[in-house]
């Protein structure tokens, strides 16, 4: 008995996952910023300072993203934490977070990272991302 070979059907499995990830995770994706539902607060610090933050829904969870990217040049990896704070139009709090990071070194630019959480949250209209950077690890 001739042995058959399952290569073909991987490769079919393969692409048909990718393809479902590529185009299914981001069909459910709305950008909160450009439809005017949030804004972003970002307070720096003077080793790092907090960049390309983005806010979406992704369908049940509300998703903050960016970069952290360092301010002197460095040749060590540096930690800290970003505070993430989401808040009411009236000024009240709804939730904080603390994401932990640790930068990636670079030999002829600053160091940078990324930082990301997702959160089981709806934001009202008019409600505000705080996103302030530490350079102390998050210890909790």
């Amino acid at each position: 008995m001739k042995k058959r070979s399952n290569r073909g059907f991987v490769i079919q499995i393969v692409l048909g996952m990718a393809i479902v990830t590529l185009f299914g995770c981001a069909s459910g994706r709305t950008n909160l910023v450009d439809n005017g539902t949030v804004i972003i607060e970002s307070a720096q610090s003077m080793q790092a300072f907090v960049t390309s933050v983005s806010v979406y829904r992704d369908d049940e969870k509300l998703v903050i993203s960016g970069r952290v990217k360092q301010r002197y040049h460095t040749l060590t990896a540096e930690r800290g934490h970003v505070d993430i704070a989401l808040i009411n139009p009236d000024g009240t709090t709804i939730r904080t977070v603390s994401v932990g990071y640790r930068s990636l070194l670079a030999r002829r630019t600053c160091a940078s990272s990324l930082f990301r959480v997702c959160l089981p949250v709806t934001l009202p209209q008019g409600a505000t991302v705080r996103v302030v950077h530490h350079s102390t690890p998050n210890l909790c």
